[in-house]
């Protein structure tokens, strides 16, 4: 059984470039969260680095945004109001509340630990959308949930083995 097999019906066109999309942001996150541990910026509160990572983040997203015409055609009139409720929870719980987790995660526990955050946060998302965005829950998203779930309990409850090998 190939990859593309599993896509949902009338996705198939879409499905190896959001393979590629979903591989490339979690090797990205990951990355962050080594380059964040390691680098000696831990002077600054939790608070400070997550609102310098967003203001950064704001700001490639707006010049990419402008760079591509995403606003010709915005008219602010269309968005209905789940939109802006959407929107604020997404800059509170999203946003805010998640690269403030995040940073203070990277100061106070390993990489590894950090980098399950990754794989749990689309998680929520699904849940979140099918409860209230009425999003339906594929029998393969909710397997793939479950695998997920387990990962994540493998890996924050596996023990440190030492390294004897040059003993």
């Amino acid at each position: 059984m190939s990859l593309k097999t599993l896509a949902l019906k009338g996705f198939e066109q879409y499905y190896m470039l959001g393979v590629l999309f979903l591989f490339l942001a979690t090797f990205a996150w990951n990355l962050g969260v080594v380059i964040v541990k390691r680098a000696m910026i831990f002077d600054f509160h939790a608070s400070q680095i997550s609102g310098m990572q967003m203001i950064t983040g704001g700001v490639f997203s707006l010049m990419i945004s402008l760079g591509l015409g995403e606003f010709n055609h915005f008219d602010i009139s269309t968005i209905q109001p789940k939109a802006y409720l959407s929107f604020i929870y997404l800059v509170v719980f999203g946003s805010s509340l998640a690269f403030l987790v995040f940073n203070w995660l990277s100061k106070v526990t390993s990489p590894t630990l950090v980098a399950t955050y990754t794989y749990v946060n689309p998680l929520v998302a699904m849940i979140l959308g099918s409860l209230f965005a009425g999003e339906s829950l594929h029998p393969l998203m909710l397997l793939a949930g479950a695998i997920i779930i387990t990962a994540v309990i493998l890996i924050t409850t596996a023990r440190s083995k030492p390294n004897t090998e040059n003993i």
